[in-house]
């Protein structure tokens, strides 16, 4: 019988830290998707740069605001940052690549 309520507890708490944590990524998320504008301008500021570095901390910051985003029910508003992203930059190879490599293009 203890062993049975020990059990039920150890779930319970389990189930309440899954659930902070899920609360938790929703309002990073949210904050995120908040800043969409001036993180689509970093993003051009980054891939500027031309570099390998900076676009992988471009595919990071992209890969976050497309799931902030897209948990948002703003997936198109990604979607047409992206397409203007890429009329300043589909013509690296680099960038494009990484794009490609995530599932983003």
């Amino acid at each position: 019988m203890a062993e049975q309520v020990r059990i039920e507890r150890e779930r319970v708490e389990q189930e309440e830290a899954h659930a902070q944590q899920h609360a938790e990524r929703a309002r990073e998320l949210a904050a995120v998707a908040d800043r969409a504008k001036q993180i689509w301008q970093e993003l051009d500021v980054c891939l500027r740069a031309g570099s390998g570095a900076a676009y992988e901390r471009a595919l990071r910051a992209i890969l976050e605001l497309h799931e902030a985003l897209k948990a948002g029910g703003k997936a198109r508003e990604f979607q047409r940052g992206l397409v203007k992203l890429l009329s300043t930059h589909g013509h690296r190879r680099g960038w494009i690549d990484r794009l490609r490599r995530v599932g983003l293009m």
